[in-house]
C-alpha cells in the first residue's frame, strides 16, 4: 500500500452544508473510519480511491516513542466525529511516512533522523480527512 491510494468503499456521508460534512468509509480489510471531508463528492457504495490527510495539535517526543509499546499498526476511534488514536510504525523520513494499518500518513518534517525508522509509535489525530 502506497500512501495516498487508499481504496474505499464510500458507506455513509452527512454533508453540513454544500462543502463540508463527514464520510464514513471501509477498506478492502473490512475496517470502518470516518474522515472529515471538504469539497469533495462521494455517492454511497462508490468504490473509489482517497487520500487522507490530518490535523495533530501536540507533538511530544516522549509520548510519541513510549505509548506503543505493544508495537500495534492501527487506528483507535475517539468519541469526536474524526479523531483517532494512531498506532503505528514509522516507514520513512523527510517527510515522516508512518504507517497505521490499513492508513498511511505523512506525519509531517518534524525528524531528520533515520535511526527511527521502523520505531513504533503513537500518534494523536485531531481530525482525520479526506483530501
Amino acid at each position: 500500500m502506497k500512501i495516498n491510494e487508499l481504496p474505499v468503499e464510500i458507506i455513509h456521508i452527512n454533508y453540513h452544508d454544500e462543502h463540508e460534512g463527514t464520510v464514513k468509509f471501509r477498506t478492502e480489510s473490512g475496517n470502518t473510519y470516518e474522515a472529515f471531508l471538504w469539497g469533495n463528492t462521494f455517492e454511497v457504495g462508490e468504490k473509489r480511491k482517497i487520500e487522507l490527510s490530518h490535523l495533530n495539535l501536540h507533538f511530544d517526543w516522549e509520548v510519541t516513542f513510549s505509548l506503543n509499546s505493544s508495537k500495534e499498526k492501527r487506528l483507535e476511534k475517539l468519541t469526536k466525529d474524526w479523531g483517532y488514536i494512531g498506532y503505528g510504525q514509522i516507514e520513512q523520513v523527510n517527510p515522516v511516512i508512518a504507517c497505521f494499518g490499513d492508513i498511511w500518513l505523512d506525519l509531517g518534517n518534524w525528524t531528520r533522523d533515520e535511526k527511527v525508522i521502523g520505531e513504533f509509535i503513537y500518534w494523536r489525530i485531531e481530525r482525520l480527512e479526506v483530501i
